[in-house]
Parts: structure tokens; sequence; C-alpha cells
């Protein structure tokens, strides 16, 4: 099985559970995201596209963002051609109604009858526009991986059913998170 995976940008934070999923022999997992951002944050190291993932690098596309304004609205140029003519079986996307492309790309990736899956914390809030427009777009989705069991019960008190949701917690390091746990003991 390949499995796409699409974001605004990759947080160094991510890096362990991104080589956790490079490394997976039973699912052939590709990245593919922007290297700049919104924020000031650090990002993983884009080098890391042209390393082979036996020493720690990515199967890695860069797309090019073109953030609108100041943000919050992305279009990520490259994505639409990676969801039409790439042989992926599932695409992940960050789950975010503001990456514009990520629409179109959503329904491309349909249309070909590939699986569709966001990653989202879910809803923060509670109703108004953003959130009506939110739910909205989760629901082009085949299904929803999402950060804790509070987003789940969140999502299905909004009539999502709990056959489409996934929970997978955050994506911190946690054998990093051990070691140092040890270290207080």
């Amino acid at each position: 099985m390949k499995v796409l995976v699409v974001y605004h940008y990759f947080a160094h934070y991510r890096l362990p559970v991104l080589r956790a999923m490079a490394s997976n022999e039973k699912v052939d997992f590709f990245f593919a995201s922007g290297d700049s951002s919104e924020i000031v944050i650090e990002k993983i190291p884009t080098e890391l596209s042209s390393v082979s993932v036996s020493k720690g690098g990515l199967k890695w596309s860069i797309l090019d963002n073109v953030w609108i304004g100041s943000g919050p609205f992305l279009w990520q140029k490259k994505l639409l051609g990676k969801c039409f003519y790439d042989d992926f079986d599932s695409v992940i996307f960050l789950g975010s109604p503001y990456f514009l492309s990520t629409w179109l790309a959503v329904l491309i990736s349909r249309i070909r009858r590939k699986r569709v899956l966001f990653w989202t914390h879910g809803f923060v809030r509670e109703g108004g526009v953003k959130d009506s427009l939110r739910k909205l777009f989760f629901r082009t989705a085949n299904g929803l991986l999402l950060y804790s069991s509070w987003a789940k019960l969140n999502l299905k008190s909004h009539g999502f059913s709990e056959k489409e949701m996934f929970v997978i917690n955050n994506s911190l390091d946690y054998p990093k998170h051990l070691e140092l746990r040890s270290l207080l003991v």
C-alpha cells in the first residue's frame, strides 16, 4: 500500500514520527510539503528529501507554498499534479480548510478512487461560520485521524460516524520521552 502524507510544512518535532512511518514495512509512506510557513517555527531540513530512508531521510517531495496575505490561506503548487498523476492508494492531508489547493486535491483523489483522510484536531471551538466550513471540509474525506479521544467525542456530537474516526494521538517522540522520564526517577 502506498500512502501520500501532505502537510503545509513539517515542523522539526514531527521528524521521529515521520521516520517511524517511513520505515514501516507494511505501508510505503511518501511525504509532500512546502518549506515555508506563515509562522516562525523550526522545520525539518529539506535536505532529508535526498537522503535514503535507511540513512534517516524521507521520501519527500517539496511543494511550493504560496501564502495568501499573511496566512492562514495557502495554495500549494505541484500538489494537484501529485494527486492526479502519482499512484497512491490513500492520501492523508492536514485537516485545514484554509489550504485552498487541498480542496481540489481531495476532489481529484476522490475521483481517482483514492482513500482520503484528514489528520486533524477536529473542532477547537463550538459553532460559527468557521466551524460550519470545517464540518463541510471534514465531510469530503473518507475518515479523520484525530489527536485525542476528546476530538472524537466532539466530532461525534457533530454527527460524524465513529467508524470514520481514528484516534492516533499527537505525534510526539515517545521513545525520547521515555528516555527523559527515566532520568527523572
